[in-house]
């Protein structure tokens, strides 16, 4: 979970952790956290029907997201501590799905071979972060081991998080699912090397944090329930049109409204 700051002082809460989570629950299953905090953000603040594990750390992950049109600069002023395995509940490690979300690299390797048989997604933009003295954040490469790579189920990434497009040729080739988000235009699927488009849905775009979060679990609780990728990929799409439609969390969605637009809505136009 991380800090979102806005003009005034004022913040939300954001990261991958705060928008996969709300919407595990609003899709209806028993969800959980594991996240790293400070002080300022205590007493943590409560996310609707998600159980929270937080690890005490001397700062927060602070983000200000800075828009124009859809380009995006981001400044980082804190980074949290990072979490390793043992930070994991024992009961939590057999979840059905498991999603490695970091936003500024606060996942340690060990957590990749945590999980059993978890049906396990990463979203790396985190690992794909780096900043110069300002805060300024760049993109750069993430090269994991191949045993840590392989053990990833569905990976989940921006063609925006890439430095180089040799990095997206060694995920094809190594992970079975790699999911690549166009924004706008939807999603790429690759599966076992194999492309396959996924058009967005059309929507009233208010603001576009969250959007990839919510794709990637979406997918993969749609994927684990009916092992159907197409379908997962065109529920993750829907999901994504929808959360973008307000400001913050205010819009993550709940099933009905995914189902709805999956069977009602319109492709974005190009």
């Amino acid at each position: 979970m991380s800090k979102d700051l806005h003009d005034g002082g004022a913040y939300t809460l954001g990261g991958t952790a705060t928008y996969a989570g709300l919407l595990g629950a609003r899709l209806g299953l028993r969800t959980a956290v594991v996240t790293s905090c400070g002080p300022d953000l205590e007493p943590l603040p409560a996310l609707d029907g998600v159980s929270i594990v937080s690890k005490t750390s001397p700062s927060t992950t602070t983000f200000r997201n800075l828009y124009d049109g859809a380009y995006r600069r981001q400044i980082i002023s804190g980074v949290a501590a990072p979490l390793t395995a043992e930070d994991v509940p024992v009961e939590w490690r057999e979840s059905r799905v498991v999603l490695l979300g970091p936003v500024a690299g606060e996942v340690a390797n060990d957590l990749f071979h945590a999980f059993g048989m978890s049906l396990l997604g990463v979203t790396p933009q985190g690992m794909m972060r780096a900043w110069n003295d300002a805060g300024e954040v760049y993109a750069v490469p993430w090269e994991p081991e191949e045993d840590l790579l392989r053990r990833v189920d569905v990976l989940v990434l921006s063609e925006d998080d890439l430095p180089t497009t040799s990095a997206l040729e060694r995920f094809i080739e190594t992970v079975r699912i790699v999911a690549l988000t166009h924004e706008a235009r939807g999603a790429t699927v690759y599966v076992e090397g194999e492309p396959r488009t996924c058009p967005a849905y059309a929507s009233s775009a208010v603001e576009p944090t969250g959007a990839g979060d919510t794709f990637a679990a979406a997918f993969l609780v749609e994927l684990e329930a009916t092992n159907d990728i197409e379908r997962a990929a065109h529920f993750a799409n829907s999901a994504a049109s929808l959360v973008i439609e307000g400001e913050g969390t205010s819009t993550v969605p709940t099933r009905a409204q995914i189902e709805h637009r999956v069977s009602t809505g319109r492709p974005h136009e190009q």
